[in-house]
């Protein structure tokens, strides 16, 4: 017998929590995922926002540095609202000295001071 509409569109929903999917095809990832598919050079993330808060500036950040690096196909990719301070702006902007890929960056709302912002200007 047919599925229930509201039991299919429950099944779809709990298989798409990893990811979400906007009319951009930016992907919104949290930190685990996006590193691990960013480390492998996923073809299909090219636009990626990192859910808010998932990065901060410690470990977070240098994961995220250390998978950009290497990373030659993401485009765009949003890191607003995440927590990123000095310390992680820096390993971002280092890993980014060597990202010849990614066109578009965005770091609005987070705790990034005059070291960090000057790290990230001359990385780019």
């Amino acid at each position: 017998s047919p599925e229930a509409p509201a039991t299919a569109t429950t099944r779809i929903a709990q298989r798409a929590t990893s990811a979400a999917i906007g009319r951009d095809n930016m992907v919104t990832l949290g930190l685990d995922e996006a590193v691990r598919r960013l480390s492998e050079n996923d073809p299909t993330l090219k636009r990626l926002t990192l859910k808010q808060g998932s990065v901060g500036s410690g470990n977070g950040a240098a994961a995220l540095a250390e998978a950009l690096r290497g990373n030659t196909t993401l485009i765009e990719l949003n890191l607003s609202n995440n927590e990123i301070g000095d310390d992680g702006a820096k390993a971002i902007a280092e890993a980014l000295r060597g990202n010849t890929t990614l066109t578009k960056l965005n770091f609005v709302s987070n705790k990034i001071g005059d070291d960090g912002a000057k790290a990230i200007a001359e990385a780019l």
